[in-house]
């Protein structure tokens, strides 16, 4: 279900039964029956033109005897004003098992439309992994993005990288993407 009401956007979904990692809407794990629930709000302010809030929560509820629930909270505020949008967003997973590994996620971007061919972009994220027997470890990725048109043809260009990657520290990982679009 999706609706909007006064300027706020209502998105419903449930899902039921089933073997989890078989369709949409599922977790991991073969052969555990689950039920997904999933709502999301999104607010454009009407008092503050450009700026967006969202909220979202997603629930996993195992059916399986003594299995855990997975919940995901989510949330965002955006603005943009003219040609620049920032961007800020925090999010949690929960496995419901007491002492477990739960995550949270925090993340910031800004983007610059030089001009309507040509579009730059800065993106930073830390995710914490939450170690109950150990030291927590906080994950960083930090990308710039690029992107030029000229008629029918996109450039673009993407230069990442990312610090104690998978919550594993001394793991680095560099990403550099470089692609031609054209549209026939």
């Amino acid at each position: 279900y999706s609706n909007t009401f006064a300027g706020l956007t209502v998105s419903l979904a449930h899902s039921g039964g089933g073997t989890t990692g078989t369709g949409d809407g599922t977790s991991e794990g073969a052969g555990v029956t689950a039920t997904t629930s999933d709502y999301h709000l999104k607010y454009a302010v009407p008092m503050i033109e450009g700026l967006t809030i969202q909220y979202g929560k997603s629930t996993v509820d195992d059916q399986t005897a003594g299995a855990r629930d997975d919940v995901y909270h989510n949330g965002h505020i955006l603005y943009s004003a003219g040609p620049v949008s920032v961007g800020y967003r925090y999010g949690t997973f929960e496995d419901g098992t007491d002492g477990a590994n739960d995550n949270e996620m925090e993340a910031y971007a800004i983007a610059f439309n030089v001009n309507d061919e040509f579009s730059l972009s800065f993106a930073t994220q830390d995710k914490l992994f939450d170690d109950p027997s150990g030291t927590d470890v906080t994950e960083t990725s930090d990308a710039i993005n690029a992107s030029y048109t000229m008629g029918a043809m996109t450039l673009r260009g993407t230069f990442g990288e990312a610090d104690a990657v998978g919550g594993v520290a001394g793991v680095t990982d560099e990403h550099m993407e470089l692609s031609a679009i054209f549209a026939f």
